[in-house]
Formats: structure tokens, sequence, C-alpha cells
């Protein structure tokens, strides 16, 4: 009897065919959600990058601003001084361009703070009544202040010192102090603030 050629897949080769193209298809698409997802990550990262950026140049921003007067043209300490610890640096200031925290020129009390959000620290500024978070910070974060560059304490002022027996005094002279925000994990914010020229001690306010 005549046997005909066969054509075509038996049952256990349509059966073995089927199972190497399913496992093909499983293996191009786990391929294609972990690039997807690496893509998602990486973009994520380049944002969060891109925000922390903005954040540390208006912080920067934030605290050249400040007003630091030399002692014997501050008339009302409470007002006019800047007092600087561990947890934030306030005073006076005239902001310099526009930031998250006032638009470019805005005059008044301003506020950098380090304070927790969701059991993280995280850097705030405070301009007159309003209030912006900057950015997250790491944990043990905290403000340093140095007056040469080589010696970091963690407070500071230029208010007058209290008078005691025979008043001198001060010197009319310039002062600076450097700042620097120290954020494990994270960038560092490093800046100064100094009295800049004597046409910038002296500001409308100070007649109010």
């Amino acid at each position: 009897m005549r046997r005909w050629p066969r054509t075509g897949f038996s049952l256990i080769e349509a059966l073995v065919v089927l199972a190497i193209g399913s496992m093909a298809l499983a293996l191009i698409f786990s391929i294609g959600r972990s690039a997807s997802d690496n893509g998602f990550r990486l973009g994520r990262n380049a944002l969060t990058a891109a925000d922390n950026e903005i954040a540390v140049s208006d912080a920067r921003t934030a605290i050249a601003s400040l007003l630091i007067r030399p002692v014997a043209v501050i008339n009302d300490p409470e007002r006019q001084a800047i007092t600087g610890t561990a947890i934030s640096i306030e005073g006076e200031a005239v902001m310099r361009r526009a930031t998250a925290c006032a638009p470019r020129g805005w005059q008044g009390r301003l506020r950098l703070s380090i304070e927790p959000v969701g059991g993280r620290p995280a850097l705030f500024c405070h301009a007159g009544p309003r209030s912006v978070r900057l950015m997250l910070l790491g944990p043990g974060a905290a403000f340093s202040y140095s007056t040469d560059g080589v010696l970091w304490v963690s407070s500071w002022t230029n208010a007058p010192a209290l008078a005691t027996g025979l008043v001198t005094a001060p010197p009319l002279e310039s002062a600076t102090v450097y700042l620097r925000l120290t954020n494990p994990g994270g960038p560092d914010i490093m800046e100064t603030a100094s009295t800049g020229f004597p046409s910038s001690w002296f500001i409308p306010s100070d007649q109010i």
C-alpha cells in the first residue's frame, strides 16, 4: 500500500513550536517591560535632579539676598540683625532675582528653616506670609556658619552685643558670613552673604 508523504506539523511538533513561540514572546515582553521600567526610573531621577538643582539655586539666592549690615548701623536688632542657628537663618532681605520664595526685588523678613516632613527633614523658605518647601534633605541636615571659611560654628548673628560697662562705638566696617547647609546623601549648599556697598546698608523701611 502506497503511503503519501506527510505535510504540515504533527500535533507534538505544533505544540513544541507553540511553546517555543510563547517563550520567545514572554522574553520579548519581559525585556520591553524592564526597559520601560528603567526608562521611567531614569526619567524620575532626572526630574528629581532638575528639581534639586533649581531648589539649590533658589536657596543660594535667598542666602545671598540677606542684608548683612555692619553692627554700627543696626538700630533695631530685632528687625535688622541676622540670626542663624543649626536649623534656621532669619533676617531682612531684598530678593536679588525671582525664586520660588519671592519675586525679584521683594523686601521683607526672610527665613530659611529645616522642618520635618513625613519623617524627613526638608528645607523651607518663608518670605513674609509666604512659605514654600524647596527640597527634601537627608537625616542630620544642618546649617553652619563661618566668617573666615575655616572655622565653622552652629550659630551666628550680627546683632550688637549687650553693652556692659564702658561702651565703645563699633567700627563701621563691612562683614561677610559663609553659610553651609550640610545635606547627607544629597547636594550640600554653600553661599555667602555680605554687607556689600554702603548704599545697601540702609533701605527705605529703616525710616518707618
